[in-house]
């Protein structure tokens, strides 16, 4: 589970240490942060890595080719089980970014990705924060 982490949260402060990017041409920028970190999430749970990747800022597409983000995805998946379903997403500013946290619903826990967003509209980061289990806690 560390690794995997470590990578999510290597991937969320990559934007932070490299200059802004211009767009590129080949993918038309979302319509706001929440669409543009929910289709990220849709197209990682339809197993369309290619297509995940298609809005990373060049930082995030060398730091997570759709090769990598087929790892992370099966990783989590491993350790959360199968994934269920979207169930909110709220965002906010940070500092020049735009950030988006997503919840998702999986077999054993519900997770919130937080998803980092600049100001071409491009995924400049993406990571793992906090998590809870899902179904009923048992006290004795």
């Amino acid at each position: 589970m560390k690794p995997i982490l470590g990578l999510l949260l290597l991937l969320l402060f990559v934007p932070l240490s490299t200059p802004a990017q211009p767009p590129l041409l080949t993918a038309p920028a979302p319509r706001d942060t929440a669409a543009a970190a929910t289709e990220l999430i849709d197209r990682l749970a339809k197993g369309d890595f290619q297509a995940a990747a298609s809005n990373f800022a060049e930082a995030m597409r060398a730091a997570a080719p759709p090769e990598k983000l087929s790892e992370i995805w099966t990783a989590v998946q491993a350790q959360m089980g199968t994934y269920k379903r979207r169930t909110g997403v709220r965002t906010e500013k940070q500092g020049p970014y735009q950030v988006a946290f997503v919840t998702a619903e999986f077999e054993h826990n519900t997770v919130n990705f937080k998803v980092v967003v600049d100001d071409a509209g491009k995924v400049a980061g993406f990571s793992r924060s906090e998590e809870r289990r899902v179904g009923k806690e048992c006290r004795s």
